[in-house]
């Protein structure tokens, strides 16, 4: 009865999220390490030799996501919090996510609509960064983030958390889209 359960079960099966863990796990926010990880599976990308050090001060090799970030890096996917931080283990706002989605269109030359006027239905859409607006439409128009229902009106939440399950259902939208 968990409202994901076919998407995670699909997911778990194609190797891209670990079976080990349980319903109530997907309820919990996801990280940005976690997040990149099963994008970086879902769009089934390899990368060459992971050097060690990196460029991020705070991905180190015992991070269990280590190969998949520097993957993400080296194909244009993912970038830090700045130039030398990655912020590994701070919980995925759904405005990043986006740039991260939009980024992965484009890796994979999808056509990315960014027309913002999508965001006009959507209304916290004045509280989505501007760095992330055209993300976010695209995100959007591509139906892999939809809006969320709050006090009959539907909102963007773009500075919310996003849950493993919300994760990992917008990342199986985005394998039916490549």
């Amino acid at each position: 009865g968990f409202w994901a359960k076919s998407d995670i079960e699909q997911m778990q099966q194609a190797g891209i999220v670990p079976t080990s863990l349980n319903y109530g796990q997907f309820n919990e926010a996801i990280t940005r390490d976690e997040f990149v990880a099963y994008m970086v599976r879902s769009l089934r990308l390899s990368g060459e030799q992971v050097e060690a050090g990196g460029a991020f001060n705070d991905v180190s090799q015992s991070n269990p996501y280590y190969k998949e970030i520097y993957i993400g890096v080296q194909n244009g996917l993912v970038s830090g919090t700045s130039a030398n931080t990655f912020s590994p283990n701070v919980k995925i706002t759904r405005e990043e996510m986006a740039a991260f989605f939009t980024r992965a269109l484009s890796f994979k030359k999808q056509q990315i609509n960014e027309d913002t006027s999508v965001l006009a239905n959507m209304a916290d859409s004045g509280s989505i960064a501007a760095w992330a607006k055209k993300s976010c439409a695209a995100a959007v128009n591509a139906g892999l983030i939809t809006g969320k229902a709050q006090g009959g009106k539907t909102i963007f939440a773009p500075k919310d958390n996003t849950t493993r399950a919300e994760a990992v259902v917008m990342l199986n939208r985005l394998r039916g889209n490549i």
